[in-house]
Formats: C-alpha cells, sequence, structure tokens
C-alpha cells in the first residue's frame, strides 16, 4: 500500500449507513500495516476524534463488517494521508475530499459538481457540503470556480503551497541560467535561502573589518548575513557556516577552509 495515500473503498466512501467519522476512522486505520495492532489511542491522536467517537466508530464498522478491513473492498479512490490526518479540517471535509473523486464526469485533476449531488453523495445538508467544501479551498486542497451562481462548480484538486513552491522554482531556474553569474556562487545562494530564515542578508558585501591582513585590500563576501539574528544555537551554527567570500584566498591560520565553492568563513565575527 502506497503510505502517502489511502486507497479509500468507494462503496465506503457513499454508505449511507456510516457516519462521516466511522468512515474516517476507517481510512486512517489503513495508514498502518495490515498487521499491526490499532489503538484507540492512536486512532484519536491520528483523527482528532474523541475516544468515545473512536470506539462508536469502531463498533460501527464492525457491525457492517468493515473492521478489521477486509481483504478486499472494491474500486477504490486514492485519498492522501495528508488530508485524512489534517486535525484542523472537520471530519466532513476530510470525507468530501473522496467525495469530489466520485462527482459525475470527474477526471484527473478536476471535474464539476452542483451542491445538490454533492449532498446526495455525501447524504448531508447543501449547507454541510457547503462548509466543508469552504475548508477545502482555504486549506488549499482544493481550488473552485463558478461562471454565476446557477451554474455548476467547477473544481481542481491541488496540493497547499504547489503553486507557490512552481513559481519559486521557476525564479531559482532563472537565476541559475543567469549569464555572467558563477554557477557555484548562484547555487551556494540559493541553498542559504533555503536554509536560513532570514532576509537580512547582503550580497556582495564589503563590511569595512573585512581586509586582506597582507595587502588591506578591501574583500568581500558572496553573501553576507550581520549578527543581527535572535540568539540561538541554530542562528550561530548556521552564521559560521554560510558567510563566505570566495576571493578570501588565505583565510586566517585555523578560522576558514577553502573548498570548490571558495573559502568558507568558519570563525566567530568582529561584533
Amino acid at each position: 500500500m502506497d503510505r502517502q495515500v489511502v486507497h479509500a473503498p468507494i462503496s465506503l466512501l457513499l454508505s449511507s449507513s456510516l457516519p462521516a467519522s466511522a468512515r474516517l476512522l476507517w481510512m486512517v486505520a489503513r495508514l498502518r500495516p495490515a498487521t499491526a495492532q490499532i489503538g484507540t489511542a492512536w486512532l484519536s491522536a491520528s483523527t482528532g476524534l474523541a475516544r468515545t467517537t473512536v470506539l462508536a466508530g469502531l463498533a460501527q464498522l464492525a457491525a457492517q463488517g468493515w473492521y478489521p478491513p477486509p481483504p478486499s473492498a472494491g474500486a477504490t479512490v486514492p485519498i492522501p494521508e495528508a488530508v485524512l490526518t489534517n486535525r484542523r479540517l472537520s471530519t466532513q471535509a476530510r470525507v468530501l475530499y473522496g467525495l469530489l473523486l466520485l462527482t459525475p464526469g470527474f477526471c484527473h485533476p478536476g471535474g464539476r459538481f452542483s451542491y445538490a449531488e454533492l449532498a446526495d453523495l455525501a447524504h448531508a445538508s447543501r449547507n454541510t457540503v457547503a462548509k466543508a467544501l469552504a475548508e477545502l479551498v482555504r486549506a488549499e486542497w482544493v481550488t473552485v470556480d463558478r461562471a454565476h451562481r446557477l451554474a455548476p462548480i467547477h473544481f481542481e484538486l491541488t496540493f497547499p503551497g504547489r503553486e507557490r513552491g512552481e513559481v519559486a522554482l521557476a525564479a531559482a531556474q532563472r537565476r541559475l541560467s543567469k549569464k555572467g553569474n558563477p554557477f557555484g556562487e548562484a547555487l551556494m545562494r540559493e541553498y542559504l535561502s533555503l536554509l536560513v530564515d532570514s532576509d537580512a542578508f547582503e550580497d556582495n558585501a564589503s563590511p569595512g573589518f573585512l581586509l586582506n591582513p597582507r595587502t588591506l585590500e578591501l574583500l568581500h563576501f558572496d553573501r553576507y548575513y550581520p549578527r543581527t539574528w535572535p540568539s540561538s544555537p541554530t542562528a550561530h551554527s548556521i552564521t559560521g557556516l554560510l558567510i563566505a567570500s570566495h576571493q578570501v584566498r588565505s583565510p586566517p591560520s585555523g578560522s576558514g577552509t577553502t573548498s570548490r565553492w571558495g573559502s568558507v568563513w568558519s570563525g566567530e565575527l568582529p561584533c
């Protein structure tokens, strides 16, 4: 079984005799190996449901032959583990994600529906499914578009932050491919932007204290993070790693190392 998705049986999702909490419990239980013991404490922690709700849900699943999970339950649809275990989403919203895949005419990654159709699939009121859908939209699991109030709703399944990530990746690729920009230096800066949670830096900085001890020539850092960060072990260790200057050919003895990317300053900077 793919650890990143749960293959939820269509018959389970469409069951009118099981509450949404019981259906969610079955799907979350499938995240554990078939041979593993599944305790109520783990299910409660993974779903955010109260222990009493977990016990009631397991009893309902057992009464209808769903628990323990049967070896085969027919056709399934994939639901991301990150949706099922997202405790910020209501139980109804997490189940609704799977029901969106069962809307008429769904073709990955999207489709269309009316609230009447979705309410019928969910065995819930239109107001309930509208609220659950709004949760998925706010959490960036679904995008929706509607021409006017009476038109069908078009939707597309997404992944939180994916669009922003794709934009950021394209921008990084443009910076790396820029002519006249040394690739190693540019790649180092991209790594720093990912590793250091700070915009307080200066590229190609020439602080007054950075002098060649032999010639007194003013040198520069490829990227310089001033000592203005919050005092923390992480901040200090990253400072030592990331302050770099490829122009420093002879760093003070014992205070730096030379690599194919240039010299990396690993000592303490003057205050």
